[in-house]
């Protein structure tokens, strides 16, 4: 596995070449314990933090980021959404890492 650049939340990571089972999937596995409601919202929060890296959210190596990637994801986001919208993705975000 490659390092990831720790100071770039553009950096490309190495993508998966194959989604994992949906049964390990930490970003389906999150979604599935959601409430529908919730997993729309969640869904469209993930898909956002996973193309900030050019991945989709499938297939987007979670287990990868550190954290100094999600600092550099907080920064980034704290510029251009509101603290509530911030705290929601990374919650989301927090979750996800919770279940890899």
């Amino acid at each position: 596995m490659s390092d990831l650049v720790p100071h770039n939340p553009s950096a490309t990571l190495v993508a998966l070449p194959t989604a994992p089972p949906r049964d390990r999937n930490p970003y389906l596995v999150y979604l599935y314990s959601l409430a529908p409601n919730s997993r729309t919202t969640m869904r469209s929060v993930l898909r956002t933090i996973a193309a900030r890296f050019s991945c989709e959210p499938e297939v987007f190596p979670w287990h990868q980021l550190r954290y100094q990637h999600l600092m550099a994801i907080r920064a980034e986001l704290m510029q251009s959404k509101a603290p509530r919208t911030v705290n929601k993705m990374l919650n989301g975000l927090r979750r996800v890492l919770l279940e890899c």
